[in-house]
């Protein structure tokens, strides 16, 4: 195998051991491994090793979202979310794929300002700042969220660290288009 870069679990402080197939994210030095730690990572050895080079804890959010806001976010280049309509005062983020799944499945897609098509988007926010936000419970144990303030969401997006990246989606009935499967983005976003 050749130097290079790949996708691992974390298994240690300052050494990560075994061989690890993969290849670097597009314009990104940084792999996400886990819910709540990031890792940049370099093969430095031909004997498979690789080393830590940089750790900064972060944690995993999702936000179910509809075909408009999509659109508004790749407008910023995947870097933030839109900020929120009048009648909108939380942006929520929620804590699990899963949740974030349910929401867009059974709402978006049955929702005309959504296009009738549901996506998942995760990203990752800096900690400390996450410290914030209380963690409401609005369900069952599983449908956990933040809930941010709207006039508080520019500050929010600037505590955001790499992209926001699509990672499931479900269209209704009612969608008129096309989905990437391999990107989960609309064939107009994914060129």
């Amino acid at each position: 195998m050749k130097a290079g870069w790949g996708w691992v679990e974390y298994t240690g402080i300052n050494k990560l051991a075994g061989r690890f197939p993969g290849r670097r994210p597009p314009g990104s030095g940084v792999v996400m491994i886990c819910d709540s730690v990031r890792l940049r990572i370099l093969r430095a050895d031909s004997q498979s090793t690789w080393y830590v080079l940089n750790l900064s804890e972060s944690m995993t959010l999702y936000r179910p979202v509809g075909l408009r806001e999509l659109e508004l976010i790749a407008e910023s280049g995947f870097a933030a979310f839109p900020p929120r309509l009048p009648e909108q005062p939380i942006f929520y983020p929620v804590l699990n794929q899963e949740y974030a799944e349910q929401i867009a499945g059974d709402w978006n897609t049955k929702d005309p300002v959504s296009g009738y098509v549901g996506f998942v988007t995760a990203f990752d926010v800096d900690d400390e700042y996450l410290k914030n936000f209380e963690r409401k419970v609005v369900g069952a144990s599983k449908h956990s969220e933040l809930w941010v303030p709207a006039e508080e969401l520019g500050e929010f997006n600037r505590h955001i660290t790499g992209p926001i990246r699509v990672v499931w989606h479900k269209t209704g009935e009612k969608f008129v288009g096309t989905i990437d499967e391999a990107t989960h983005l609309p064939k107009e976003l994914s060129n």
